[in-house]
Order: C-alpha cells, then structure tokens, then sequence
C-alpha cells in the first residue's frame, strides 16, 4: 500500500515465490466460504440460493479460464527452459509435450484444491477469521457454517484424489451446504 508519504506492507508471510496452486487455492478457499457461510446472512429459507449458484458458477469459471488461458499461454509463449523444444520435436514430441501439460494442469490442479483446503482451515481457525462467517450474528448458526466448512476442507486435503475435477468440488460443496454436525441434534 502506498501513498505519496509512506508505503506499508501488509501480510508479507503471502509474498514468496512459490506453488502456483496456493495463489489459485486462495481464490477458490474464499469462494468456498463464501458459498458456505451464506445460509448464515438468509433471512428466510432458500433466498440466498440465487447468490449461492452465482458463486459455484465462479469457482468453475475461476478455474476452466485460469486453466485455458496458462495452457493457452504455454502453447504459444513458452520461452522458458522447463520443457525445451528440442526435447518434443516432431509430431510425437508435440503430442508427448501436450500430454506433458494435461498431467501438469491435473497436478495443478490438485495442487489448487490442497490449498484452498488449508486456506479454508486456516481462516476458521486460526487468527484470521474469515468476515463471511463472523457478520453471522447467531453464533450457532455459525458454528453450523463454520462446520460444514471444515467438513468440505478436511475431505479436500485429505481425500484430494476424490476431486479430479472442479465440478468434484463444486458438488461436494453442494453436498456439505445442508449437512447438519451433531452438535445440532
């Protein structure tokens, strides 16, 4: 943050080189959250369902155009050293290279959905605490959405080969939205 006086830097644990995944992963834990606390803020049964849609829309859309554009860009601008033209020349070196990137994205991709676990985790409980679930005034309910949350993140980080896909993720979402913890009977 900057101004023409001063410059501050705010959370400077997040500014490193590293997996791509936590990056994407924070973008799609927030979403995650976000989709999860809103039963929290209804007023009346099903109004938020409209709103719940459009974020489970956006984790899907998060992902597909992040996926296609970095392939996109792979595809057309590698001038990197990772993966070195002379090693995939000919037909079967470009099909070699594009199953190279298929098994890269996947690998990303699972990369992606540990860390949007652990980002989930840690806005729940650790200091952070995440404002999606803290403007819900009935604690209870709360603890209900806070629940489910970590219900959703736990099987991410811990079962990640149970979500191949985005649309894995977006279904369990769906799937935890109206699971009810024992604390509530």
């Amino acid at each position: 943050m900057v101004t023409e006086s001063e410059t501050r830097v705010i959370d400077p644990e997040f500014a490193f080189y590293g997996p791509m995944g936590f990056d994407i992963g924070a973008v799609i834990g927030n979403l995650l959250m976000s989709y999860l606390a809103s039963a929290g803020h209804e007023r009346s049964t099903g109004e938020r369902r409209s709103f719940e849609g459009w974020v489970l829309e956006t984790i899907d859309s998060v992902w597909r155009e992040f996926a296609r554009k970095f392939v996109a860009l792979w595809r057309t601008e590698a001038k990197g050293d990772a993966y070195p033209g002379a090693l995939f020349a000919g037909e079967a070196g470009a099909a070699r290279l594009e199953t190279e990137r298929q098994a890269y994205m996947q690998r990303l991709f699972e990369d992606t959905v540990g860390f949007s676990a652990a980002k989930i985790i840690r806005r729940i409980l650790g200091l952070a605490h995440n404002i999606d679930f803290e403007l819900i005034e009935d604690t209870r309910l709360r603890a209900i959405c806070e629940a489910r949350s970590l219900r959703l993140a736990r099987a991410m980080m811990v079962e990640t080969a149970k979500f191949p896909t985005i649309g894995a993720v977006t279904k369990a979402a769906r799937e935890v939205r109206d699971w009810q913890p024992d604390f509530c009977g």
